[in-house]
């Protein structure tokens, strides 16, 4: 019987296989992006780390940080939600809305790509209309008007991009599919 969720198998949100698709959705974005960013940019797995509410253990979540070679300087962070970035009052979330917010009021450019239709979207304020996954971008430049709705065109067909390859990375893991 065919998965009635075409591109993408819920079963992976579990919290046994979730942490393998995030890295490995790290990297393969990651991978994809290097050879478009360099010789001028590239793109590095970093770690942000806090304390996990339910074992006093710390806990490392891997995000993007695409850095300027030459000075070092940021210039975009990409995160990928896990779980714990959608449990309200988890200190997994408080440190991903902390990271946000301190990029969100930079130079950096921030991409957030919420593939998880279990817990809390990250935005609540204003509400967004109900869907089940969500990518945001926020540049330094003008991407949406004032309404909130994309009007890069560029970005739009990159997003459309990036939703294909997950899809195909989702399909090529080989981890079971019910």
């Amino acid at each position: 019987m065919p998965s009635p969720f075409p591109g993408m198998d819920p079963y992976l949100e579990s919290p046994t296989l979730w942490p393998d698709v995030h890295h490995g959705l790290i990297s393969h974005i990651q991978k994809s992006l290097n050879p478009a960013l360099r010789p001028r940019d590239v793109a590095r797995v970093e770690l942000r780390v806090y304390i996990s509410d339910l074992i006093d253990e710390e806990i490392e979540e891997a995000r993007l940080e695409i850095r300027h070679l030459e000075t070092g300087s940021l210039v975009t962070v990409i995160e990928v939600l896990s779980p714990t970035n959608k449990i309200r009052g988890a200190r997994g979330r408080a440190s991903f809305i902390d990271k946000r917010r301190e990029t969100l009021a930079s130079e950096v450019h921030w991409v957030e790509i919420d593939l998880l239709r279990i817990g809390v979207p990250s935005v609540t304020n204003p509400p967004l209309a109900p869907s089940d996954y969500r990518i945001l971008v926020s540049r330094a430049g003008h991407v949406f008007n004032e309404s909130g709705e994309l009007v890069d065109e560029a970005v739009r067909n990159q997003l459309r991009e990036f939703l294909r390859g997950f899809a195909h990375f989702v399909q090529s893991t080989g981890l079971p599919q019910r």
